[in-house]
């Protein structure tokens, strides 16, 4: 499938011989570029992770008073899946970066999208790039050239380009911004009788096997089998029939509560923050949005030890399952065993943790989230993000001294992205 992608995307771009000539051109990238406010172009009004990674990136630069432009690529790639509303942004002053958050399958489209709008040419061009492979696949080395940088959101994902493209590589996470306590909001609809309540999602349009909610819910059945008042809430985006049987018997289980209605990102902020804790058995990530949004907000997450998710590993409020690598296996044909192995988390460990967690009292839960809020906030917040950002970029976007916060290290803190 993935070699079919790369043949998809190269007839594209045989078929546009106008888009052909004007994206090797763009190759050929200048020596100098103007200073300006950033552009974020991406999945902006999407459910899907790319489309949540890029509000970041836009809630981030906002944070820092760099007021960045925005371009929604949802409707001209992906119009099914343009959900959201995008909220007005400032108009491109025509000169800085322009922030492109899509992986390469969809980055010729994406191109010729912005060429009829932007001077590509004369535009610092930047990419960020997600995987969750040890290995990237080889195709999307073509696609480097168009770019002046290239990010990734963690370092599992940078040395998955290491020393593949001339394209310099960057590794600068997300910024994860506090997004409000913990709710009640669901509480008392979902688990009226008010016992331990875990939390977990899955994409049944990305690789099932990849993120492994089968993994979680055994998990938690096996903690909380004698606990008839435990629940489990799975939120799923997509279609159910789509999961392998052995799935599907699991999501009909007493304790398993399905969420598959369509939720807002703040619907889902919310859901989120109404429960005890979050569970996220993947065998590989890329970064891990949903672990590392609800351990932001103060949930303590149970989390596969492996892969994008060892970034935050050292949150306080993170459990990090016991694993063995093993070879690919994925029946939807997204992830081939040629570029790595990938994790499979121990059942038994999660479970263990997950007992744990349930056990802790209400002093030391508030302790631990109190905890993991500055953690994330020394580490991780707009300020920690712009520092990790490549000096040649920010040399581009508005001066630091405008803003010398920014520059300023807080005691104790250290990047881990």
């Amino acid at each position: 499938m993935l070699l079919s992608r790369h043949f998809s995307d190269l007839k594209w771009i045989a078929r546009k011989g106008v888009s052909q000539i004007a994206l090797g051109k763009l190759a050929r990238r200048p020596e100098r570029f103007s200073q300006g406010r950033p552009l974020i172009a991406g999945f902006h009004s999407s459910p899907i992770g790319l489309g949540e990674g890029v509000r970041l990136l836009r809630s981030g630069f906002e944070k820092l008073g760099l007021a960045p432009a925005v371009f929604d690529l949802t409707p001209g790639l992906q119009p099914e899946r343009a959900l959201f509303e995008v909220a007005p942004a400032a108009d491109d002053d025509g000169l800085g970066p322009i922030i492109l958050h899509i992986n390469p399958p969809e980055i010729s489209k994406a191109l010729g999208i912005l060429r009829r709008s932007y001077n590509l040419k004369q535009r610092y061009l930047i990419a960020l790039w997600a995987w969750e492979l040890p290995k990237a696949p080889p195709h999307w080395d073509f696609f480097s050239r168009w770019f002046d940088e290239v990010w990734t959101p963690s370092d599992f994902v940078c040395k998955a380009f290491e020393g593949r493209f001339a394209t310099p590589v960057y590794n600068i996470g997300y910024p994860i911004p506090e997004r409000g306590g913990r709710s009640s909001k669901w509480r008392e609809r979902l688990n009226p009788a008010g016992g331990f309540t875990a939390f977990t999602a899955c994409d049944a349009r990305s690789s099932v096997a990849r993120k492994n909610p089968e993994g979680a819910l055994r998990a938690f059945l096996k903690a909380f089998s004698g606990n008839p008042s435990a629940r489990i809430i799975v939120k799923i985006t997509g279609a159910i029939g789509d999961f392998p049987d052995s799935l599907q018997t699991l999501l009909r289980q007493d304790q398993v509560i399905v969420m598959d209605r369509f939720l807002s990102p703040r619907e889902m902020q919310d859901l989120i923050g109404a429960c005890d804790c979050a569970i996220n058995l993947h065998r590989a990530e890329g970064f891990g949005l949903v672990p590392a949004l609800a351990s932001r907000q103060g949930l303590p997450v149970v989390v596969t030890a492996w892969s994008g998710a060892a970034a935050y590993l050292d949150c306080p409020n993170i459990f990090g399952v016991d694993y063995h690598l093993t070879t690919v296996e994925d029946p939807d044909g997204f992830y081939t065993a040629s570029l790595g192995p990938w994790a499979e988390p121990d059942i038994e460990h999660a479970a263990s943790l997950l007992r744990d967690i349930a056990g802790m009292t209400s002093r030391d839960q508030k302790a631990l989230s109190a905890r993991a809020r500055q953690w994330w906030e020394e580490n991780a917040d707009a300020h920690a993000f712009w520092r990790r950002l490549p000096e040649r970029s920010r040399s581009l976007m508005p001066d630091p001294r405008a803003y010398p916060v920014l520059m300023e290290s807080k005691p104790g803190s250290k990047s881990l992205f």
